[in-house]
């Protein structure tokens, strides 16, 4: 399975497809951590110092997929999400394909 894989099979899932950030977190976790998940053992390891796997990008996506969690509920915090993912959702998925 590649990664590519990976973040099309979480976007298909509605749940994933109508966010931004949450399905890139969760890719992020894949690609740190595959062995503490079922059926991810196939996947290479990332490059050592990939992008996608500093703890620092795990923290931020983190964060940012609770705030559009909670931006359901708050029409600050949705109309901030939504003007942000614009520009944001292509940007994660274009450096989650290119592997960095």
């Amino acid at each position: 399975m590649s990664v590519a894989q990976i973040v099309t099979i979480l976007g298909s899932i509605p749940l994933f497809s109508m966010r931004t950030f949450l399905p890139a977190f969760l890719a992020a976790i894949f690609l740190t951590y595959p062995e503490y998940f079922p059926g991810m053992g196939d996947i290479a390891p990332a490059s050592e110092g990939a992008f996608i796997t500093r703890d620092w990008v795990l923290i931020v996506l983190g964060i940012l997929s609770i705030l559009e969690i909670i931006g359901d509920k708050s029409a600050d915090i949705r109309n901030l999400v939504k003007n942000a993912e614009i520009y944001l959702k292509p940007l994660i998925f274009l450096v989650i394909n290119l592997s960095l």
